[in-house]
């Protein structure tokens, strides 16, 4: 093996190993949509994260996240659609950065070119973006009727999803997309039956995991008695909803209320999105435990 040009390092004889990244610079063209303001403190709205510390035991917000890959996402079917292009045209993320109003990061979905140097597709996006932003609507509309809707609760390969964003399917919700660009262009969150669906079916989840004696179930709360009559109440919320000590949605004060008369305690209410409740049940159960019993059964298994 005189004439193998590679390396090896004998037993015994190592050197300090080294972590290190590679990257490519490729310039392309990108257009970027996000947020005025990362909070409405009138309608107790979040769109980026941090903030304040929870208002009660836990505030449980996965969904932030999958909201804006999800509104990524529909802007590039929305974008191929109105461009007439196949979607690989566009790669989709979500790039954060400093906002002048944010404590903390704002979030913005974006759109650049696949092509290198750009095919100047998303700069002609932003050229007409009022008519771009038109065109998304009625792609959003197409995407509420009952014909997608009815077999699609969260994403299918007819909305979101392909094989490019195979790693990020579990976050990509059409509805909670469509939801944040609601809120975007000046709507306000849906309160309709379909609300209230997804907070039920959240809460189902959580009930189906979660071993004990519900005593309370009323619009988006469930309470229950857990190990020797310990008294827990869970509130489902919006994951664009916020539920903070400075900043808390109004829509949630009667739920609020019942879930602290029923609890008896802040330290035993949980406050979850009903994206994380749907998607993780477990992660809601888990703050029913206390704290020295989580962590004996981290240590122990």
């Amino acid at each position: 093996m005189s004439d193998w040009g590679g390396y090896v390092v004998a037993e015994g004889n190592r050197k300090p190993s080294r972590v290190v990244a590679l990257g490519a610079a490729l310039p392309t063209d990108f257009l970027f949509v996000g947020p005025l303001h990362t909070v409405d403190a009138d309608r107790g709205l979040r769109l980026n994260w941090g903030g304040s510390a929870p208002r009660f035991k836990a505030d449980l917000n996965q969904g932030r996240r999958a909201a804006w890959y999800s509104l990524a996402f529909l802007l590039r079917s929305a974008a191929a659609e109105f461009l007439d292009v196949d979607p690989r045209e566009f790669v989709a993320g979500v790039h954060p950065d400093w906002h002048p109003d944010a404590d903390g990061k704002a979030y913005y979905a974006f759109l650049a070119d696949s092509l290198e140097n750009g095919a100047g597709f998303s700069t002609r996006l932003g050229e007409v973006f009022e008519d771009f932003a038109a065109r998304a609507k009625r792609f959003l509309a197409g995407l509420a009727d009952p014909g997608h809707a009815d077999t699609c609760q969260t994403s299918c390969h007819d909305c979101l999803r392909d094989y490019e964003n195979m790693v990020l399917h579990p976050l990509l919700d059409w509805r909670l997309g469509a939801d944040l660009f609601a809120l975007l262009s000046g709507g306000e969150l849906p309160n309709d039956h379909t609300a209230v669906a997804r907070e039920r079916r959240a809460l189902d989840s959580v009930r189906s995991v979660l071993f004990g004696k519900f005593l309370l179930s009323d619009a988006a709360v469930i309470g229950a008695e857990v190990r020797g009559g310990v008294r827990y109440a869970i509130v489902a919320r919006h994951p664009l909803e916020a539920c903070e000590d400075s900043l808390t949605s109004p829509r949630l004060a009667s739920a609020l209320d019942a879930a602290l008369d029923y609890a008896a305690d802040p330290s035993r209410v949980i406050i979850t999105d009903w994206f994380t409740a749907e998607r993780n049940p477990l992660l809601v159960v888990q703050q029913t435990d206390p704290p020295a019993r989580r962590k004996k059964k981290s240590v122990g298994g």
